[in-house]
Parts: C-alpha cells; structure tokens; sequence
C-alpha cells in the first residue's frame, strides 16, 4: 500500500488547503495522483484515519472525496479492505465537481427526508406561540430581504432551526445548525437563479402554515412536498423544476 505522508519527497501528498470545497480539493489530488500513474490500477489507498491525518482533514470531507471518485469510477471500495484503484481516468475537473455535487446533494437530501419530517411533526404538535412567533420574524424578514436585494440565505437556513427549536428535542436542533454551513454551500449559487429565492419564501410560507394549523399530519405532508421539490431543483436543475411546475398548474387550470 502507498505511504501518503506529507513528508513524501516525491511532493505527491500536500496538505489540503484551508477552502471551501475541500472534498473536492482532496479529490482532485488523488485523481491527479491516479492519471499521473504515480498511483498504479489495483493500488490500495490508505485507510480513511490515515488519510484524515495526512491531509489534515476530517473524516467527513475524505469520505466525500472517496465518495465522488467512487461515482466517477475511479475508485472502488471493497468492504472489509479499503478503497482500490479501479480505473485511471482524464482528469476533468468540471465532471469531478458534478459528480460530487450530486452525490452530497442526495445524502444532504438523505438526511433531511429521514429528520425533518419528523421534526416538522413535533413543531406542529409541541410549538409555543412565542416560538411560533419567532419563526414567523424570520419568515417576514426573509421575505422582505428578498424584495429589497433579492435572496436571503442566512434567513432560509435560520428558518429551518427556528422549526427544530419549536419541536422542544435540542438534538434536531443540533442538526439543522449542523447542516446549515452545508446547507449554505450546496445552496448558495441557487439565489442567482432568477425567480429561486421568491419561490422559496413562498415554499416556506406554505410549510409555516401548515405546522401552526397544529396539524402533524399536514406539516410532515407539507415537509414531504418541499423535500420533493429540493430534490428535483438540486438534481436537474432550477429551471426544469420551474418548467414541470408550470406545466403542473396549466394541467390543473385545464381540468377546472
């Protein structure tokens, strides 16, 4: 197995640098490592530990990198033994970047469809109407931000712990500030996309009104929606989710 230390003097192995993105950073090391030939077809990487310490990264952001070489086909992961070389590959950091997007999108997606719902539930069934108030301030300064200029991303994200806090379980809360800095990340180019953001209030207002009917039912059913439509715009794009849902409401005004 190939020794990754930093102290490599073939240079191979940096340390990743403190950015944004740093799944995609340490991916695309060891895929230049790989169409380099520095790293051989059937080579087996070090374990996830080594690699957390070498590159001086956590054990989250090597996953993701291991993750999106997987899904390019770069690597393989044999359970019980690690991850391989599976095939070398023309480096092309745009299909890199795609293909871990998509990936961390669906397991960000992953996780809300399994704890949202639920929190949405409790905030129906438990929330105070001072909490509830809170959460409608957020609302009503989301909106108006995004009449003035145009997103409001830091609101968009608030709004989902205001929703965890009104549940009364401090582990949801946890998670959704956890998630909020991802969130930001995966997000965040979406409030260039004309029409997004007032879509989003709009969605956010609907979710609200469903959990202050005090309905459990119709706030995890209203989640559910909005989860479903996140999905579509993060896996194909805001402009075919805008497009089927034009289409769904002239289907819907034909049958009237």
């Amino acid at each position: 197995m190939i020794s990754l230390s930093p102290n490599d003097p073939a240079g191979l192995w940096d340390k990743v640098p403190e950015r944004t993105s740093l799944a995609q950073t340490l991916a695309r090391q060891i895929l230049e490592g790989i169409t380099s030939g520095r790293l051989a077809v059937g080579e087996q990487l070090p374990s996830e530990s080594e690699l957390k310490a070498q590159f001086g990264v956590g054990r989250s952001t090597v996953r993701e990198a291991l993750n999106g070489l997987v899904l390019l086909g770069v690597l393989e992961i044999r359970h019980g033994q690690g991850a391989f070389v599976r095939q070398s590959v023309p480096l092309n950091s745009l299909a890199l970047e795609e293909v871990m997007r998509r990936s961390m999108s669906e397991q960000l997606m992953e996780s809300r469809d399994a704890i949202e719902v639920v929190v949405a539930r409790y905030a129906a069934e438990r929330g105070s109407d001072e909490e509830y108030s809170r959460i409608l301030h957020i609302l009503a300064s989301a909106e108006q931000k995004v009449q003035d200029v145009g997103s409001a991303p830091e609101e968009s994200w608030q709004f989902h712990v205001g929703i965890a806090e009104a549940s009364g379980n401090a582990i949801f809360v946890a998670h959704e500030t956890m998630i909020s800095e991802l969130l930001l990340e995966r997000y965040g180019n979406l409030d260039q996309q004309p029409g997004y953001s007032k879509w989003e209030v709009g969605a956010h207002r609907a979710l609200y009104e469903a959990i202050v009917s005090r309905d459990p039912e119709l706030a995890a059913k209203a989640t559910t929606q909005h989860h479903q439509d996140m999905r579509v715009i993060l896996l194909q794009g805001w402009n075919i989710f805008r497009e089927s849902e034009a289409a769904d409401k002239e289907g819907r005004l034909d049958k009237n």
